[in-house]
């Protein structure tokens, strides 16, 4: 459920904590570019609200914790857009008029339907509309899993341009997009990179968890009739395993 914001107005979120016990809630809440002050109202007993005033267009990430433990169905999402003006007229050139080529101008993402595919080690190409912000130029950054990965902005002098570049690990990227270094409405757009399936059935070439007394060899696991284990009656047998490169 992504919270309604809008831009330089107050918003409050209140909290229902009379089945908690003693405790105090605390916040923070990130923008798309940067981190925004937060106010905890704790007036009312088992009902204290979070208090923050958006400052400019896009997703706003709310970290809500009690006594320091985060709750569960945090970090909240928040999408906050500028109020239109009396004639309905966007300033010109505006990164509210910049999108990701069809979605169209003004439309909230939704965090699990708009998730980009990616495939590591295969350039991505992802284009906008920009041809009715007026002159600008389109940046951007991609931040991966563990680092950033450097992207690349095509202009073909269309109004269209694309922004490209190549995972290089699986896991969810972040791609921060700017309009004139304003950031879009949409950003940072969510991607996630998976590796093609190899010959043997295993995303890297070899199996990710694995025996440690036999690894795997020439990209291959080992085979159960040649690998056989010794054991003997009546004697605890130990098996290692490496996990390494399975991750969590």
């Amino acid at each position: 459920d992504i919270i309604p914001l809008t831009v330089d107005k107050e918003k409050e979120l209140t909290f229902d904590t009379d089945a908690t016990g003693p405790g105090q809630l605390t916040a923070t809440v990130k923008g798309p570019s940067k981190q925004i002050p937060v106010a905890v109202d704790d007036m009312v007993p088992g009902k204290p609200q979070v208090l923050f005033t958006p400052q400019e267009e896009g997703k706003h990430l709310i970290d809500v914790k009690w006594n320091g433990t985060p709750l569960a169905t945090s970090p909240f999402i928040g999408y906050a857009t500028k109020e239109p003006n009396n004639n309905n007229v966007y300033a010109y050139p505006s990164p509210s008029m910049v999108y990701p080529t069809g979605q169209g101008p003004g439309r909230i993402p939704d965090e699990d339907k708009d998730i980009i595919p990616l495939k590591v080690n295969q350039e991505k190409q992802i284009p906008f509309d920009a041809t009715k912000a007026g002159p600008g130029r389109l940046s951007a950054t991609v931040r991966g899993p563990t680092h950033n990965v450097p992207p690349a902005v095509e202009d073909r002098g269309d109004g269209k341009p694309v922004v490209c570049f190549t995972p290089d690990e699986e896991g969810k990227h972040y791609i921060d997009v700017d309009w004139n270094g304003n950031p879009l409405p949409q950003s940072p757009l969510l991607g996630f990179a998976t590796r093609d399936p190899q010959p043997n059935g295993y995303p890297s070439g070899l199996p990710p968890v694995f025996y440690a007394g036999f690894p795997p060899k020439d990209g291959h696991p080992g085979s159960g009739d040649k690998d056989i284990i010794p054991l003997k009656v009546n004697h605890e047998k130990a098996l290692p395993f490496d996990a390494t490169r399975a991750g969590p």
